[in-house]
């Protein structure tokens, strides 16, 4: 019984229970749908809320933006959300925006209760924008808050604390036109923690990011850096002041630690400062930020891994429109330089300087100074100081001491070299002055003051292919004036000397711009012409070589080539040692053009704005061809571009005396357009020497890099010798009292001829030879195929005599009269078209001339031809002819003669002479003669009459036709009928005027043409 009345009972608890779980499960039903319907009730009421506290606190424009409040999102915890919350400034005529959030959202512990102390538990800010300018006038644009009637009311008495504040991808900018200042940071991560208690506000953490420019005038630092940072940071409420403590950041790979503080000032916007920012930079990287842009250029002349330490403090009050007292002190221990130009390094280097903007706080009272610098080089020490002021006009000095080689020296300046073999440069000098600003169209105005040595140096001068060795010289600088005293030394291994003085020699030394003036006197005992760059003469575009300065930057492989005497840059490579050079270290300077070099201000011309005179006296020249001249004197003035000889005077060594004058244009390319006025005189002259002389001074070749010009602009051959023509003159004036040209001997002699371009023009040529004179115009290809020389020679020959000229003939072992066999003068108008070999001798092969010749007291004494052809008269009347004046016309070719008709009348008879002669070849002359005249004149009567210049000898109208052949150098006589005579007559004049035509010949002679 007892048994199944207790069964009940467990059942009956059973359902107790359930009815409680029900119970608890509906209040917890109840309760979330409570807290959603509460959630929803205050994300409809939070934004007005919000907007309505926020106008309470600021003026500026809160645009619409989106809540949202969620209890599951980081339950326990209620998330508050908000999205596209913008702030704009409308103080202005155009609104600005100066602070956006994409996304916020607060999260805040469920359980919270102690009012007192407030908890959140994390913030999180995405993509935010902070945004703050001050105009020219001082006008702020940015975040600005109402004054509060009471302060003590406000909420800062409530203690928080946020453990975890997190934003992600953050911009900060600040700009200051009234102050010329500006900063920008992205922050790409950061995680901080928030705590307010008694009255101070902390904030740590970390964040990481860009520094994208923190200027200041024209001080930029760290601009696109990126960087780390822990923060520790404090502002007491009371107080109105922020402190910076346990502060580092990891900038360009370096430590730098942040500590100090600011204190809102008591009136006015703005704070007072007590800032120290210390740590290491690079050395290079910092001086590039703290040197004003003018001087920035001179720390490419040397690289550094040295890190300098520095101290930037900012004190005193800043503002919109007050900038603060900063300066920044620097300290360099045991550094080293690498100098690329001479690939040396300069080792203990000590640095100690400051840069501060002065009392006014500005650029007019900013001072960069390096008190102190030293250090060790490989030929001793050097020391200087410096100082930088009034960043808006840059004005300098500095003085140094020690002892540097010339190879590191030329990393810094502009030198006259193409390499440096070696040298020590010792002394003291100071310098002050400005440095110049291309915007601000300012020119140097420096000055110097010191003495310096150079000792035992080597190097290569500019435009030319030897060495300088053992040069030593003093250098005294006074003022503007650079004078190099007494300087001596080898130049391709002969004694020179040298004075000269450059004013304004910094605008040289330093590529700058301004007016350069030098004067130097030169005496070198001995020049070589191959010396001189194989290149020097510039080939340019007709007309436009100008351009070429613009166009085509000068590229100086100092080994072999030429450089400019402006290298506005200089990189260095180590020249491969070979036998027949010097073992001595080697510096290779290799010109670049870099168009922001100087910011802008490098002499685009180096020529431009200089002048230059120079006397210059050689011993002994040689020239190409083995011509030497000696006690060579000239007075070179440079203007600008053009250069201009004078004074000029010479020895030949073949005993010829010089004055010339001259002159050329100065290009990057070379020279161009040069010009030389020449008076040679000679007692004894030898033209074939001359001329050889004379063309071997003609550049025949085109520079290698026509062809490598042509690869690389794949030009066709018509535009590449366009571009590559040259332009030069020479005018010569020659006078001899005897000349020479090969078997030809003659006296007075005047040659006028001027060169231009592969070309030689003889405009006058007047010369006594064969007891006559003769007269010559014409014109000569200095480029022929295959070295030969094109000739084309207009000549007039009065009262030669004939013995000496067939004479001269048989000297050259040509086949014609011997000089016994022939009497009398001559005169003749000829044309010549002939080419000279390469020794200048010339050669009937190829030869085209045209000849009208007049004769007068012609003899002809046993004349071979003429005894054949009359062989049935007996010898005493055929073996001295006499013969009346007689003019006629011939032409050759290669060695043929030809003439379409020769009448003479002789004391035989008259008759007419036609035909073909080929010397050491065939003969064909047709000879039409009066038999009866020959037989019975009075032969006796007629040579009276002939040499008395009486009446003619009378002309018998019948005459014989005769053919004089020869084969093998034997004559054969053959009669001819009247018609077969016409008809080689007309033939022959068809062949004479078809030679006529075919080579464009005007037989109307004129020496002016």
């Amino acid at each position: 019984m007892r048994l199944n009345s207790g069964t009940p009972y467990p059942m009956h608890l059973s359902k107790f229970f359930k009815r409680i779980l029900i119970g608890i499960l509906l209040l917890l039903g109840l309760g979330l749908a409570g807290l959603e319907v509460m959630s929803r009730v205050y994300q409809q009421n939070a934004a007005d809320y919000f907007r309505q506290k926020f106008t309470e606190q600021s003026d500026l424009v809160l645009q619409p933006f989106e809540t949202s409040i969620s209890v599951w999102r980081h339950f326990p915890n209620v998330t508050f959300s908000f999205k596209n919350i913008s702030l704009l400034d409308t103080s202005h005529t155009n609104p600005v925006q100066v602070f956006w959030v994409k996304r916020a959202s607060v999260a805040v512990p469920l359980g919270q209760l102690r009012l007192h102390r407030i908890k959140i538990n994390q913030v999180e800010l995405d993509e935010v924008l902070f945004y703050q300018r001050v105009d020219s006038s001082g006008q702020k644009v940015g975040l600005r808050f109402k004054p509060r009637a009471n302060s003590d009311t406000t909420g800062s008495k409530f203690p928080f604390i946020i453990p975890r504040v997190t934003i992600r991808q953050g911009r900060i900018i600040t700009q200051n036109k009234y102050k010329n200042s500006s900063f920008a940071l992205d922050i790409a991560q950061a995680n901080l923690s928030a705590r307010l208690r008694n009255q101070k506000l902390s904030l740590e953490g970390n964040l990481n990011g860009k520094i994208k420019e923190i200027k200041n005038n024209k001080l930029s630092l760290f601009r696109n850096q990126t960087f780390t940072a822990n923060v520790h940071y404090v502002y007491a409420l009371n107080q109105k002041t922020g402190t910076f403590y346990n502060t580092h950041a990891l900038v360009n790979n370096n430590k730098i630690s942040i500590a100090g503080t600011h204190t809102k000032l008591t009136s006015g916007p703005g704070a007072k400062l007590n800032l120290k920012v210390a740590g290491y930079q690079p050395l290079v990287y910092l001086f590039r930020q703290l040197l004003p842009p003018q001087a920035q250029p001179f720390l490419n002349h040397f690289s550094t891994k040295s890190k300098l330490h520095f101290v930037l403090q900012l004190t005193g009050d800043s503002g919109p429109m007050q900038r603060p007292h900063n300066s920044i002190a620097f300290k360099l221990k045991n550094g080293e330089f690498y100098l690329p130009a001479s690939k040396k390094n300069i080792r203990a280097v000590q640095i100690t300087g400051e840069m501060n903007n002065g009392q006014a706080h500005s650029l007019q009272t900013s001072q960069f100074t390096i008190s102190h610098f030293s250090a060790n080089t490989d030929e001793g020490n050097i020391k200087l100081g410096l100082q930088v002021s009034d960043f808006t006009k840059p004005t300098f000095k500095v003085e140094g001491e020690g002892k540097i080689a010339l190879t590191d020296m030329a990393g810094f300046i502009n030198l006259p070299f193409t390499h440096i073999s070696g040298g020590v440069v010792s002394g003291k000098l100071s310098f002050s002055g400005n440095i110049p600003d291309t915007l601000q169209n300012t020119s140097s105005d420096w000055l110097g003051n010191g003495i310096l040595q150079l000792q035992n140096a080597g190097f290569r001068p500019f435009g030319l292919k030897v060495n300088c060795r053992q040069v030593n010289s003093r250098l005294a600088f006074t003022g503007k004036l650079l004078q190099l005293q007494n300087l001596s030394g080898t130049l391709g291994g002969r004694p020179f000397k040298m004075q000269a003085s450059i004013q304004n020699y910094f605008s040289y030394l330093f590529n700058e711009p301004g007016f350069i003036k030098a004067s130097a006197d030169i005496y070198a005992e001995h020049l070589d012409t191959e010396w001189l760059p194989d290149n020097l003469l510039a080939y340019q575009e007709p007309g436009n070589s100008g351009n070429i300065l613009l166009t085509k930057p000068a590229h100086l492989q100092i080994s072999t080539g030429t450089a400019t005497a402006t290298q506005l840059n200089q990189n260095i490579s180590t020249p491969e040692v070979t036998n027949n050079e010097s073992a001595l270290p080697t510096i290779h300077l290799v010109q670049k053009k870099q168009l922001d070099k100087y910011m802008g201000r490098y002499r685009k011309n180096p020529w431009e704005n200089t002048q230059t005179q120079v006397n210059l006296r050689v011993a002994n020249v040689n020239l190409p061809g083995g011509e030497k001249i000696k006690n060579l004197t000239v007075q070179v003035n440079q203007l600008n571009h053009q250069v201009k000889l004078t004074q000029m005077h010479f020895i030949t060594t073949g005993g010829g005396k010089a004055s010339a004058n001259g002159g050329f244009n100065l290009i990057t390319a070379g020279i161009s357009r040069p010009y030389l006025n020449v008076k040679l005189q000679y007692n004894k002259l030898n033209l074939q020497e001359f001329m050889l002389d004379l063309a071997s001074l003609n550049e025949q070749d085109q520079p290698q890099n026509a062809v490598s010009a042509k690869a690389q602009t794949k030009r066709n051959q018509e535009n590449l010798n366009t571009l590559r023509e040259k332009n030069y003159w020479l005018n010569l004036q020659v006078r001899a009292k005897q000349v020479e040209y090969l078997y030809l001997k003659g006296t007075n002699l005047l040659l006028e001829a001027n060169l231009n371009k592969n070309r030689a023009r003889l405009t006058r040529l007047n010369l006594q030879a064969f007891n006559g004179k003769i007269s010559a115009r014409g014109e000569m290809r200095l480029d022929g195929a295959g070295g030969s020389f094109p000739v084309r020679l207009r000549s007039q020959v009065n009262n030669i005599n004939l013995q000496q000229v067939f004479a001269f003939a048989e000297s050259m072992k040509l086949d014609v009269l011997s000089s016994q066999s022939i009497k009398g003068t001559a005169d003749c108008n000829l044309m010549v078209y002939t080419q000279l070999d390469k020794t200048f001798s010339p050669s009937f092969a190829g030869t085209i001339a045209y000849a009208k010749a007049s004769f007068r007291k012609m003899e002809l004494i046993q004349v071979a031809p003429i005894q054949n052809a009359l062989r049935f008269l007996r010898k005493e009347r055929t073996n001295h002819l006499y013969f009346e004046d007689a003019t006629t016309n011939f032409v050759m070719q290669d060695y043929e003669f030809i003439t379409p008709g020769l009448k003479l009348n002789s004391n035989l008879t008259a008759f007419e002479l036609s035909g073909s002669y080929t010397m050491g070849g065939p003969a064909q002359l047709n000879m039409d003669v009066n038999v009866l005249s020959v037989l019975f004149g009075n032969n006796k009567r007629r040579i009276e009459r002939i040499k008395s210049d009486s009446a003619t000898t009378q002309r018998f109208q019948r005459k014989q036709h005769l053919q004089l052949l020869r084969n093998n150098n034997k004559y054969k006589v053959r009669l001819s009928d009247r018609k077969e005579q016409e008809q080689t007559r007309k033939a022959l004049q068809q062949q004479f005027l078809t030679f006529l035509h075919q080579h464009q010949i005007d037989t109307v002679f004129s020496m002016n043409r």
